[in-house]
C-alpha cells in the first residue's frame, strides 16, 4: 500500500517499508518495481479516507492499554509453580499472547482475529468489551503508524 501523505509504499505482508528506496541492490524494491513493470498496482492510502487497513506499531497496539490494564496483563502472566494446572494454563497462554505480539513486525488491528484473542482478558476481567472495541476501533494517530 502507498501511504499519500508520505508516499511510502509499506508491503501489508509484513508492514516492511519497501519504497522509496535509492538502491537497485534493495531486492524488495527490485521485486515491488518488477511487480508494478508487470501491471499491478498498490492501494493508495488516502489521509481521512477508510482503506479497511488497520496497521500500527507495536508500541502502538500496546499504548491503547493503560497502565493498569498492563500490569494486570503482566500479573496475570506470572507463572505460579504452586497453582492449579489451570492457572498455569491461564499464565502461560499470556505469556505466548505477549510472546506473538514481541514477535510481530506490526499490529493489524482489522485482523479478525484480533477481538477473539482480547477477549480472552475479558473472561479474566482484564478488560471490558468496550475497551477491547476502544483499542480496535479508535482512529489511528500518526505516530502510531508504521513509519
Amino acid at each position: 500500500m502507498i501511504d499519500e501523505r508520505t508516499g511510502r509504499v509499506i508491503r501489508i505482508s509484513d508492514g516492511k517499508i519497501i519504497a522509496p528506496t535509492q538502491s537497485m541492490l534493495d531486492q524488495d524494491f527490485i521485486s515491488y518495481n518488477l511487480w508494478i513493470d508487470q501491471g499491478n498496482a498498490p492501494i493508495i492510502i488516502n489521509d481521512g479516507a477508510d482503506s479497511g487497513i488497520k496497521i500500527i506499531t507495536k508500541l502502538a497496539f500496546t499504548n491503547r492499554f493503560t497502565i493498569t490494564e498492563k500490569i494486570a496483563i503482566e500479573i496475570a502472566s506470572i507463572d505460579n509453580i504452586a497453582g492449579t494446572m489451570q492457572e498455569r494454563q491461564v499464565a502461560a497462554s499470556l505469556r505466548v499472547y505477549l510472546e506473538d505480539i514481541d514477535r510481530a513486525s506490526f499490529i493489524d488491528l482489522s485482523d479478525p482475529g484480533l477481538p477473539d484473542a482480547l477477549s480472552y482478558l475479558v473472561l479474566l476481567g482484564i478488560l471490558t468489551q468496550d475497551r477491547i472495541n476502544e483499542i480496535i476501533n479508535n482512529p489511528i494517530k500518526d505516530i502510531e503508524a508504521i513509519q
